[in-house]
């Protein structure tokens, strides 16, 4: 049929024909093509590496170690960000070593308070710089210093980096701490290291009806302390005291007693308290004023016999009962101001005068008895108080008549 000429053939057709052939080729031909293919395709093994298209790599390698003894500190990384926590009061080193495809880039360093920027690092190069951990507070004691360290806890460190040129990313990003401070290669940066104060050796005197002396003034770190102890007046020494913050001392007791604590007892930090009180002392009385009766001196006109005359005459020898003495006969405890008048004894008495009963200049607790006949005859009595005239005894009429 495709050579087959009808009766109304044209020449029209025969050019349709040819034209509808080749295109007819060409679609089987692109059949086979897709089938091979897919064929190919399922069947064909990997001979050749497989190559693939990567992006530039930049890390860096943080180490943390201790300034003074060179101990390394445990760094954690995350992504792009490393961090390590630092003890109170101490100084580290820090080394930051650039890695990676990529050429270039830099660091971003934050402790929490400020944050900080290395600038370009380049791969392969080693940036070092020093960050202390110190305190910011000044310390008089050294008992401050050690409760501030011990109730401080460390401070973390943040290292991030970043791949590219600097500082063209740098001006994209937003800190909440401030602008970034530039750092240089062997800068040092944080608070510097407080010093710990010296301690010294302290002493506390704790001392009741005593008093001390130190023979150096002070207390000195290394050396003996003496301490001589004196009782206060009416006290005595004990004969122990009680000494806290040694183990080893000597107390001699004594008139003066000493405390010697050796020189290896008194370190720095050593607080020395020494408690200690006197006793009262038995063997002192306490001195007794006479009274103001006592101490009255004569009116005037009141003069005391050097030599009171106590012998009766020659014929009264002989007594017989003894008599009480009057009311009258008694010590007058103030002397009257107006002198009594002279009693002279009676003719029918038989007693001996008795003597002049004068103020004694001694107090009454010691006076003698032996100025006071008692034990003579009864008789008349002395004056209750003796007046200028009374003081020469009895009269010579008075004698006679006792003698008859």
């Amino acid at each position: 049929m495709i050579f087959y000429k009808g009766k109304h053939f044209r020449s029209s057709d025969r050019k349709y024909m040819q034209n509808a052939v080749p295109l007819f080729l060409g679609m089987l031909f692109c059949m086979s093509c897709l089938a091979g293919g897919t064929w190919a395709w399922l069947s064909a093994n990997q001979t050749t590496p497989v190559q693939f298209i990567q992006s530039a790599q930049y890390s860096v390698a943080v180490e943390v170690s201790d300034a003074s003894t060179e101990t390394p500190i445990e760094v954690n990384e995350a992504e792009n960000v490393a961090s390590c926590t630092l003890t109170t009061n101490t100084s580290y080193s820090v080394t930051l070593t650039p890695y990676g495809t990529a050429t270039k880039g830099y660091c971003l360093i934050t402790d929490g308070d400020k944050v900080y920027t290395t600038g370009q690092l380049w791969v392969n190069t080693k940036f070092v710089f020093t960050y202390n951990n110190g305190l910011a507070d000044e310390f008089e004691t050294a008992e401050e210093y050690d409760e501030l360290i011990n109730n401080t806890t460390g401070k973390k460190i943040a290292i991030a980096w970043y791949w590219g040129e600097y500082p063209n990313a740098l001006s994209q990003m937003i800190f909440s701490m401030g602008e970034p401070i530039l750092l240089e290669n062997g800068s040092v940066i944080g608070q510097p290291i407080a010093e710990r104060p010296e301690e010294k050796a302290t002493l506390s005197l704790q001392l009741t009806n005593m008093t001390a002396n130190m023979e150096s003034g002070e207390l000195a770190v290394g050396t003996d302390c003496v301490i001589t102890f004196t009782a206060d007046e009416g006290y005595t020494l004990p004969e122990s005291i009680m000494v806290e913050g040694v183990e080893i001392y000597t107390y001699v007791y004594g008139v003066y007693s000493v405390l010697i604590i050796p020189a290896d007892q008194v370190q720095e930090g050593t607080k020395i308290v020494v408690t200690a009180a006197g006793m009262a002392d038995p063997t002192e009385s306490p001195t007794t004023e006479p009274t103001t009766e006592q101490e009255t001196p004569p009116m005037e006109g009141d003069t005391t016999p050097t030599e009171p005359d106590t012998s009766p005459t020659e014929e009264n020898t002989t007594p017989t009962e003894p008599t009480a003495p009057d009311e009258g006969n008694t010590v007058p405890t103030d002397p009257p101001t107006n002198p009594i008048e002279e009693e002279t004894a009676s003719p029918e008495s038989t007693t001996a005068p008795v003597e002049d009963d004068t103020t004694p200049a001694e107090p009454p607790a010691a006076l003698s008895m032996d100025g006071i006949p008692t034990t003579e005859s009864s008789g008349s009595t002395a004056p209750a108080a003796s007046t200028p005239e009374s003081t020469e005894g009895a009269s010579p009429d008075e004698s006679i008549d006792i003698e008859e």
